[in-house]
């Protein structure tokens, strides 16, 4: 995907010579896992999100399948920086991998930024690059300025991205769920979005489990009293599974 504001009629304020925005998905579009998003301009690029996915049955010994980047990032230009939306594998489990070929400075929320320091700790890799990011709080990496955003999600410090430039601005979403009641102490900044559909969005990238069915799923808050009262209501041992990352 490729755009440009001069040529679809918006104007510029910026006076220097831009090229266009290109968008380039390396992975992750109609599929589960491996997302990864390039945002190209003037020969620089920015990440966002490094994922891997689980095998299927039949690639036995097989622990992880990763994108393969090194010829991609070659052709795409200069890499300023990683930009990550929250800490689920399908959106850093490849991160060690590529960082390891193709290193920059990685953005992440608190939560996401604990995660991957464990994660590079396990391969040894150096966490020098790991960059603490609060919401609300920008990374610029020249022609890239990017807004975090805080979402609901099934893992703490869940984020979208505002992604600022010359030639258009891009909203991507990462994972999220509109939560009117959320488990976590905070909703989503509807505030902050807002103020960014004021200033112009001329792509939006989102990603939501179950978008195209109708209506609204429940809160997750919605669990809590069916499993007060099997619980309270069981004569022997309880026993709940969850993946550990549903921290809430």
């Amino acid at each position: 995907m490729t755009f440009n504001r001069k040529e679809r009629g918006r104007p510029s304020h910026t006076p220097q010579k831009k090229g266009p925005l290109r968008v380039i998905p390396l992975g992750g579009c109609e599929e589960f896992g491996i997302n990864i998003m390039c945002y190209q301009m003037n020969g620089n690029f920015i990440v966002v999100d490094a994922g891997a996915v689980f095998p299927e049955p039949e690639t036995l010994g097989v622990s992880s399948i990763i994108p393969h980047v090194k010829k991609s990032f070659k052709d795409l230009g200069r890499l300023k920086a990683y930009i990550i939306t929250h800490g689920h594998e399908d959106h850093i489990g490849a991160l060690p991998f590529v960082y390891k070929a193709a290193p920059a400075p990685i953005y992440a929320t608190p939560w996401t930024c604990e995660l991957l320091k464990k994660k590079f700790a396990k391969y040894g890799i150096p966490t020098k690059d790991i960059n603490e990011v609060q919401c609300e709080q920008k990374v610029l990496c020249h022609p890239f300025s990017v807004e975090y955003v805080h979402m609901n999600h099934s893992i703490p410090d869940a984020s979208s991205v505002f992604i600022k430039t010359a030639s258009g601005n891009a909203f991507h979403t990462g994972d999220f769920k509109i939560d009117r009641h959320p488990d976590n102490p905070f909703k989503i900044n509807a505030k902050q979005i807002n103020q960014i559909s004021q200033a112009g969005v001329d792509v939006l990238l989102t990603d939501s489990t179950n978008a195209y069915k109708e209506g609204f799923t429940p809160s997750e808050y919605d669990i809590r009293k069916p499993l007060e009262k099997m619980i309270g209501s069981a004569e022997g041992r309880v026993f709940i599974a969850t993946f550990s990352s549903n921290f809430w």
